[in-house]
């Protein structure tokens, strides 16, 4: 069937549909009319009767849309509905009988004005065709989103004689995707926005100009003494108490500025009503002092204190990073810590410890390459439900001469700013190589091994000449390696990074989808991927501790298995956890149930078995 630029298909019929001003009546007495078939534009041309003349194209064409999951409304010139399909029955509760002669406003929720209305007939008078969303109402008044494509047939003069709407309830995925983003820019204890939105809107605030930052200030807070009472009291007092603390910054920072929670007992603040220094300082002073009354904690009155560092975004250049401005507001914080704490410190200094600081892991980092300081860890993933070895992650780590091994989140940030993480991912992807290889070479059933990517590795248009070389020097299969990379690296420039996406997969590569969830995006983008595999972030399973049948979870995972991707969840550590996700059909699942990330030396003989023998 071929694809070319038309938005119609002829279908013969006998019954005469002048009246309606369906289509001309042919030279055999048959009327020809134009009907369109909505699967993507452009929109494909067909002719049954060319193949069969025997075939009533009407009958064929009325088939596939009665048969189709969306809704289809077909009206006259006037807007009157002639036809609806069963789907359309199915969604809106309303039959055919109810609608026939009616205008489409018959749906009509309430929740648009006239503009909206007038707008969507003006570029489907001006274009022919319009899309988009609309809140519609059902027989029953239930009201439900819907993504609709409503196209013009047009006769021979171009004049339109009939308008067809193709429509999809996604109501449910509209709310499924409203809960993610709440997910991935807010803390779900204290309701604030998160480290994510807070270094999305520090970066924005430096774009602008020099003048529009001025007097504003960067706080970083740190609850004085918290990690102690959290040990003594338990978790859930401390919980209890950073909600406490967080209500009260709230209440305090009021309209001059937000307030965010950076992560652990640590809140960060974006003072963004202009304040000249000494009205900044007494402000400070009355924080400090508001913390002096005590918090609420599960009926209990708990005392705790502040230390605050501040930042000015004065004189700072435009350039600047969030990273580097955070580090410095950081600094200060544990300058006012490291003075007993219950005060605050203003960073002032721009020599930059923290930056010298910066340069020097940056050189041991590129040592690090040099001397080969690096090792890999694997740790294994499950098939559910039989818990067999399906595969495993690789994972990266610094094994650094002076301060022992280190994990990726102490060094790959840094890789990151720097550039160097192009180079260290090349290596990982070398050594896995070379290890499997190594594996296959004594005798092992191999299972895939999967890689993180970065953002700035995938823009980099020799990624896949670069990947099929080392497998073809190493000798192991493409399917035996596949690449994780984060929702929001996709999303940088999603156009180049697609262009390599789908050259990874023609090699054989299995492509996912990581810590989904956490770097929000639209799904509707996501479902054009070329990717296999989501692996759904260990904070969504950990909620499962909380909420047994976590809605969040179970929805991740139904909309991947819609989308007939396959899915990891990461960081299992009990049973409970696993019981929920075997329910929902899972494929696979990691996490310290099972197993720590393992040195290669550990995985031979544990989880491998020769070929030819049993385990």
């Amino acid at each position: 069937m071929t694809m070319i630029d038309k938005s119609v298909c002829d279908y013969t019929h006998n019954a005469s549909p002048a009246r309606r001003g369906e289509g001309e009546k042919g030279s055999d007495g048959s009327w020809r009319c134009r009907l369109p078939l909505f699967c993507r534009r452009p929109i494909i041309e067909v002719n049954p009767l060319a193949r069969n003349p025997d075939a009533s194209g009407w009958e064929l064409a009325s088939k596939a849309l009665e048969n189709i999951r969306e809704g289809v409304i077909v009206t006259d010139r006037e807007a009157s509905i002639v036809w609806v399909n069963s789907s359309f029955t199915r969604m809106t509760g309303y039959e055919q009988k109810d609608v026939i002669g009616r205008k489409p406003n018959v749906l009509q929720s309430g929740m648009h004005d006239k503009t909206f209305y007038r707008t969507m007939w003006s570029q489907l008078t001006d274009n022919g065709f319009w899309e988009g969303e609309i809140w519609n109402s059902k027989k029953n008044g239930e009201i439900f989103l819907e993504w609709i494509k409503i196209s013009a047939i047009v006769d021979d003069r171009k004049r339109p004689t009939n308008y067809v709407a193709v429509f999809s309830d996604i109501t449910d995925r509209k709310m499924t995707e409203r809960k993610l983003e709440w997910l991935a820019n807010y803390d779900m204890l204290t309701g604030l926005p998160n480290r994510r939105l807070f270094r999305a809107r520090l970066s924005h605030l430096m774009m602008r100009p020099e003048e529009e930052r001025a007097g504003k200030h960067l706080l970083f807070i740190d609850l004085d003494g918290f990690k102690w009472k959290n040990d003594r009291y338990g978790h859930s007092m401390g919980d209890q108490l950073l909600r406490s603390a967080a209500e009260r910054l709230k209440q305090r920072i009021g309209e001059l500025g937000t307030v965010y929670r950076y992560g652990g007992d640590e809140f960060t603040v974006l003072l963004e009503q202009p304040m000249e220094e000494r009205e900044l300082l007494e402000w400070a002073d009355a924080l400090l002092e508001s913390f002096r009354e005590p918090l609420e904690a599960k009926g209990s009155d708990m005392l705790i204190s502040l230390s605050i560092g501040i930042k000015p975004l004065r004189n700072t250049p435009p350039e600047t990073d969030a990273d580097s401005l955070i580090k410095l507001a950081d600094y200060a914080m544990y300058q006012a810590k490291a003075g007993g704490g219950d005060r605050w410190f203003v960073y002032e200094n721009d020599a930059l410890e923290p930056m010298q600081e910066r340069a020097r892991l940056e050189g041991e980092l590129r040592e690090a390459l040099e001397q080969a300081q690096f090792v890999l860890h694997y740790q294994p993933k499950f098939k559910l439900p039989d818990r067999q070895l399906g595969g495993f992650e690789a994972l990266i780590r610094w094994n650094h001469p002076k301060r022992g091994l280190l994990p990726p989140g102490q060094f790959i940030p840094l890789a990151e700013e720097t550039g160097l993480i192009v180079p260290i991912g090349e290596w990982v992807i070398e050594r896995v190589a070379a290890q499997l290889a190594e594996w296959s070479a004594l005798g092992y059933e191999l299972v895939p091994v999967s890689v993180n990517i970065s953002a700035l590795h995938l823009q980099r248009s020799s990624l896949t000449d670069r990947i099929r070389g080392v497998l073809a020097r190493r000798g192991v299969p493409a399917k035996l390696l596949q690449l994780e990379v984060t929702e929001s690296a996709v999303m940088q420039e999603i156009d180049s990074v697609v262009a390599v996406l789908l050259e990874l997969r023609e090699l054989g590569i299995g492509l996912a989808i990581d810590d989904f969830g956490t770097g929000y995006s639209s799904l509707g983008r996501l479902a054009s991927l070329p990717v296999d595999t989501l692996k759904i972030d260990k904070s969504f399973i950990q909620l499962l501790d909380k909420n047994a049948r976590s809605p969040i979870v179970t929805a991740i995972v139904k909309l991947a298995h819609e989308m007939n991707l396959s899915v990891v969840a990461e960081g299992v550590e009990n049973e409970t956890q696993l019981g929920f996700l075997n329910n929902l059909r899972c494929e696979l699942v990691q996490g310290f149930l099972f197993s720590r990330p393992l040195e290669a030396a550990a995985i031979e003989g544990h989880y491998w078995k020769r070929k030819g023998r049993s385990e």
